[in-house]
């Protein structure tokens, strides 16, 4: 049995409440947009999918913060308070610009809590450590726990009591965690202080300018239209200008092949984010969702996803720990699989949709089996990206680059949505199409990191 670092179970369970938090709320927003406030399906997808984006973009300027000025654990805390905040406003009355205030503290809150937890995480294993891997997949375990119980709890709770109720249930769960990490801080070990020197003028100014942000987000939302766009020339030029400085460092090969693993990253996660929007929509209006006779809300259907991470990421962390994905050659071949079962997966549900030539519906088993291969890949691709990371990035740029994973994160949220807004213009066979295309597409990057694989073992061999 593997043990792992004192504090690792504390910021597991601390991201497992903040995750129930988020995805509590993900489950809910397009279809509250949709049928609350009366919003096409393209505009409830075009508003979901820049909030996703920022959310996560603003993870390089929180890491940033959490480096040079809070601190790791100082940043954490203060993202948590301001999501709170954000999911108490989403509990008031339903009225638009509460809506976009409430999603510009969550934005800002997460810009400081996700990417320096993550960072924090990675402070608890020493370098080398053989532990780091599986203690990512732990991580990843701990967060698809909350993903689950929020789709579950959320989506009921929705159903029987109102949108409010389900939208207060998520912001409960983030309060929960900032209560656990404070009285538990002291596993920690004082990782992650602030460094020396720093004046509280100057943390007064990052705390100011924080919360200027949040209304310049609520400014953003309301012009998804024009700001989207815009945003994805903004990214290139962004993780541009950081390797740019970082070029003569010595550490710049390794964050150079970082950057490529992040490539594929946004490539998975843009398809995976539809099942925040064109596939939520997707199981409400298109899938038989009755089981003897109840109906299961769509929202329900999205937890298959996060139980199959759950169910079986104790069997991948011994998996994954096979494949010494803290070096290249390892990650090679878990990307490859994940995009084997990310093509899979699409192409069950690209030959589901042939049930709905006739005004059919799609059989349910079809897309439970589709969300659990989508969880199957992200279990090879996601956590171990965390631990590469971790273990690549020299211990002074951690929450830099974990900030540009976060980035990266952001912008498959953006495509995802761009995407997802030209499927539901086009007429029916819009949806089917996109999957027998994203299934095509997967599998062929997969055997291209494959291909790669095999060059670089017989150049080694061979050399």
């Amino acid at each position: 049995m593997i043990t792992y670092p004192q504090g690792t179970y504390l910021l597991i369970f601390t991201q497992l409440w903040e995750r129930f938090s988020f995805y509590g709320m993900r489950t809910l927003l397009v279809l509250f947009m949709i049928q609350q406030l009366q919003y096409d399906n393209a505009a409830a997808i075009g508003i979901y999918a820049l909030y996703a984006t920022l959310v996560n973009l603003g993870g390089l300027v929180g890491g940033y913060c959490g480096d040079r000025i809070l601190g790791l654990r100082t940043a954490v805390f203060f993202g948590g308070i301001l999501i709170g905040i954000g999911h108490l406003c989403l509990t008031l009355e339903s009225q638009p610009l509460l809506i976009y205030l409430g999603l510009s503290f969550i934005i800002v809150g997460s810009a400081f809590f996700v990417a320096n937890l993550k960072a924090l995480f990675g402070f608890l294993f020493s370098v080398g450590d053989k532990r780091r891997d599986s203690g990512y997949t732990l991580y990843y375990t701990g967060i698809n726990c909350g993903g689950f119980i929020a789709a579950i709890a959320c989506g009921f709770v929705a159903q029987m009591y109102g949108w409010n109720a389900g939208f207060g249930l998520a912001a409960l769960g983030m309060f929960l965690g900032l209560c656990l990490l404070y009285k538990s801080r002291h596993l920690l070990l004082n990782k992650g202080d602030a460094p020396e020197g720093i004046s509280v003028y100057k943390k007064g100014i990052c705390v100011a300018g924080s919360l200027l942000m949040v209304f310049a987000c609520m400014l953003l939302l309301q012009s998804y239209e024009l700001v989207t766009p815009i945003l994805s020339p903004l990214g290139i030029l962004m993780v541009g200008y950081i390797l740019y400085g970082l070029r003569n460092h010595a550490a710049f090969k390794r964050i150079l092949s970082l950057c490529g693993f992040i490539g594929l990253f946004v490539l998975f996660f843009m398809v995976e984010d539809l099942m925040g929007s064109l596939l939520i929509i997707f199981c409400e209006n298109k899938v038989n969702r009755l089981i003897g006779g109840i109906e299961i809300p769509s929202t329900a259907l999205v937890a298959m996803n996060p139980l199959t991470v759950i169910v079986f990421g104790t069997l991948f962390t011994l998996v994954v720990s096979r494949f010494s994905t803290q070096q290249a050659q390892g990650m090679l071949k878990t990307n490859s699989i994940a995009f084997v079962l990310l093509g899979t997966a699409f192409g069950f549900l690209a030959f589901g949709t042939q049930f709905t030539a006739d005004a059919g519906l799609v059989p349910l088993s079809y897309v439970l089996l589709s969300f659990m291969l989508i969880a199957f890949g992200e279990l090879f691709i996601a956590p171990t990206l965390y631990s590469y990371c971790s273990s690549t990035t020299p211990l002074a740029l951690q929450g830099q680059m974990m900030g540009l994973l976060t980035v990266g994160r952001s912008y498959a949220s953006l495509l995802s949505g761009m995407l997802g807004q030209a499927v539901v213009n086009t007429q029916t066979q819009g949806e089917s199409n996109l999957f027998a295309i994203t299934a095509i597409v997967s599998i062929a990057i997969a055997g291209c990191l494959a291909l790669i694989y095999v060059v670089n073992r017989w150049r080694k061999v061979f050399a």
